[in-house]
C-alpha cells in the first residue's frame, strides 16, 4: 500500500506520495523508493503497487519519452504517456505484479491559460474574472485496474482531488483533511501543498497505515512549469541534492536519499536495509494526541 494524491486547487495542482516500500508477508519496511517522476517539464507520473510492475511500467515511458517524435504539448504527451502505460501494464506476464498497481498523471501546459466560458447559475454568460488569465491549462486522471479485468487499466478524470492507494475509509479522511486545507495560502501554493504533505503524515500516522510512511515527496504544477518542494521541520527535512531527494535528520546525521524504480530494482538491497524513517516530533505529537484521546 502507498499514498499518492493528486489535487487540483485554484491555480496550481498539487502531487504528494509518501516513500515507503512494504512487503508481502514481510513486517519490514524501507523509507526510500521515489514514487513521482517528471517528464519533459510537463508532466508528473506517480504510482502506487507493485515495484516490480510499476518499474516495468515507468521504463517503458521513459524510453518512448526520450524517442518522442511529436510535438511536445502537454496535451499530446499526456495522451501517449496514457497510451504506453495502458499497453505495457497489458504485457505485464506475473499477474501478482500487477495487482492494484495503478497511476496517476498530471500535466501542465506553462504560459497557456485556460480556454472557457463563465457562467452565471443560471446559465448565463458572464466576464472572465481578470485573474484567470493567470490559471494555466492542468489536467490530471488516474489508471486503475478494472474491477472486471484486473489485466486492464480504466482511466477515471472525475474530481478535483485524487487518492491512490489506501482503502476506502482512509480515503475518506484524507479527502475531509484536504477540503479543510483547500483555502490555505492560494497566493502561495508551494506552501499549501507542503501544509498539506504534512498534514497528511500526521494524519496516517494517526490512522496507524503501517504501509505508508517515510517524508512525503511534493510537487506542484502551475503557470511557471513543474517544482519541486524541500521543506523540514526541527532537525529532520526532506531536501533536494543533485536533482533528487534526499530525507535527513541533522540530529543524527542519518541521511537517506530516494531511490528511482529503475535504481532500486537493480540494486535491491534486503528488506528493510534502509528501515523507517519519520519525523520524530511528529511522532511524539500524535503520540500525546492519542494518550490524551485515550485518558478522555
Amino acid at each position: 500500500m502507498t499514498l499518492i494524491l493528486a489535487c487540483r486547487f485554484l491555480k496550481t495542482t498539487a502531487v504528494i506520495a509518501d516513500c515507503r516500500v512494504s512487503y508481502e508477508g514481510n513486517q519490514a519496511v524501507d523509507d526510500n523508493l521515489q514514487k513521482l517522476y517528471q517528464i519533459d517539464g510537463k508532466i508528473v507520473l506517480g504510482f502506487s503497487g507493485p515495484l516490480c510492475g510499476a518499474a516495468q511500467v515507468i521504463d517503458r515511458v521513459r524510453k518512448n519519452s526520450s524517442n518522442y517524435g511529436r510535438r511536445r504539448t502537454a496535451d499530446n504527451l499526456l495522451r501517449d504517456i496514457e497510451r504506453w502505460i495502458l499497453a505495457e501494464y497489458r504485457q505485464i506476464e506475473n499477474p501478482i505484479h500487477r495487482r492494484n498497481l495503478s497511476f496517476v498523471l498530471a500535466s501542465v501546459e506553462p504560459g497557456r491559460p485556460v480556454r472557457s466560458t463563465w457562467r452565471s447559475q443560471d446559465g448565463t454568460a458572464t466576464p472572465t474574472p481578470s485573474w484567470y488569465a493567470r490559471v494555466p491549462e492542468l489536467h490530471t486522471l488516474t489508471l486503475r485496474p478494472s474491477d472486471r479485468d484486473p489485466g486492464r487499466l480504466v482511466e477515471d478524470k472525475a474530481g478535483l482531488c485524487k487518492v491512490l492507494g489506501v482503502g476506502h475509509h482512509a480515503r475518506d479522511q484524507i479527502e475531509a483533511q484536504i477540503r479543510e486545507l483547500y483555502g490555505f495560502s492560494f497566493r502561495h501554493p508551494g506552501s499549501q501543498a507542503v501544509v498539506v504533505a504534512q498534514a497528511l503524515m500526521g494524519l496516517c500516522m494517526e490512522m496507524q497505515i503501517g504501509t505508508v510512511g517515510g517524508l512525503f515527496q511534493v510537487v506542484v504544477l502551475g503557470r511557471n512549469g513543474i517544482h519541486w518542494f524541500s521543506y523540514g521541520g526541527g532537525d529532520v527535512a526532506l531536501r533536494l541534492e543533485k536533482g533528487g531527494y534526499v530525507q535527513v535528520n541533522d540530529a543524527t546525521g542519518r541521511r537517506v536519499p530516494l531511490a528511482t524504480t529503475w535504481d532500486w530494482t537493480a540494486n535491491h538491497r534486503p528488506p528493510g536495509s534502509t528501515a523507517v524513517f519519520e519525523d520524530p516530533g511528529l511522532r511524539t505529537a500524535i503520540d500525546g494526541q492519542k494518550g490524551r484521546g485515550d485518558a478522555g
